[in-house]
């Protein structure tokens, strides 16, 4: 967001938080920002808020993405192993 943007930094992560992670619709983050802030909020608004982030966020997984490309060993498989008990990262 712009920095004359009225929306501040909390409520921008909490927006994007909620929108990414629950996937939220629009109208519904509008009505819970409402209903728990008192706030009213456009679905513009939240466009934007999210719009604003994209290039910090792409930033971040870019550098993410070398660091791994660059690295000899490359593990992502949280399946888990049997250790003495039927998972190991379950224990």
């Amino acid at each position: 967001m712009p920095s004359d943007s009225p929306f501040g930094v909390k409520l921008r992560a909490l927006v994007i938080y909620l929108r990414c992670m629950y996937g939220i619709a629009f109208a519904r983050l509008a009505r819970l920002l409402h209903d728990l802030y008192g706030l009213t909020i456009s679905e513009g608004a939240l466009i934007n808020m999210l719009d604003a982030a994209i290039g910090a966020f792409a930033a971040q997984a870019r550098r993410i993405r070398a660091r791994l490309l660059s690295s000899s060993v490359l593990e992502s498989d949280e399946t888990g192993r049997r250790v003495a008990y039927p998972l190991a990262h379950c224990r």
